[in-house]
């Protein structure tokens, strides 16, 4: 698998997240995009965390490996 550029060059990051709803997706990403937010990534992003089972998983100080795939262009396989 080829790991783009765009992540192997990333610099440390301060991450926030922000969950919602989203009712209409191209009407609000019109809006971000709008105000001055740019889309930097499009597919599925996961992460794995991992723990030991004699330690309570309080997610602080843990590994995690986070995986992006990104979102396959139509036509293409």
């Amino acid at each position: 698998m080829r790991i783009s550029s765009v992540f192997t060059k990333m610099r440390p990051m301060h991450e926030v997240e922000l969950k919602s709803v989203v009712d209409d997706l191209p009407l609000r990403r019109r809006h971000v995009e709008g105000a001055g937010g740019r889309l930097r990534f499009a597919g599925t992003m996961m992460d794995r965390d991992y723990t030991l089972d004699t330690r309570p998983d309080s997610g602080a100080g843990w590994p995690r490996v986070r995986t992006y795939r990104h979102r396959r262009a139509a036509g293409r396989s």
